[in-house]
C-alpha cells in the first residue's frame, strides 16, 4: 500500500487504508530532496488525530518516505493525509479507513 507521486493538493479519488498497522510508503514528486517530513492523519485540517514523521530517502532514483501508522483505533471513515517536509507547507490527500 502506498501513496504515489501527485500534484501538492491532490483531492482526486481517495485512497483507500485498511484498519491495521501499517508501513506506508509514500513516493514524493520528482524533485523531491531526501530531508525529514512530517505526517499528520486528521478529520479536519490543524486538528491531527495521528502525528508521525520519518526521513525520506533516494530509492532508484525516487525519493520515498516511509512512515508506521497505527489505524486500529480509528472509526472507519474519510480522513486528510497531511505531508509537509519539515516547516513548509502541508499536502492534502483525502484517504479512506476502512
Amino acid at each position: 500500500m502506498s501513496l504515489v507521486r501527485g500534484g501538492s493538493n491532490s483531492f482526486n479519488a481517495p485512497l483507500d487504508l485498511p484498519r491495521r498497522r501499517l508501513a506506508l510508503p509514500i513516493y514524493l514528486p520528482t524533485g523531491t530532496e531526501p530531508a525529514t517530513f512530517e505526517v499528520h492523519l486528521a478529520q479536519q485540517p490543524e486538528k491531527p488525530i495521528l502525528t508521525t514523521s520519518g526521513s525520506a530517502i533516494l530509492r532508484d532514483h525516487i525519493t520515498v518516505l516511509e512512515v508506521k501508522l497505527d489505524l486500529t483505533g480509528l472509526t472507519p471513515g474519510s480522513y486528510l493525509l497531511a505531508i509537509r517536509e519539515k516547516d513548509w507547507d502541508w499536502n492534502y490527500y483525502r484517504v479512506i479507513v476502512r
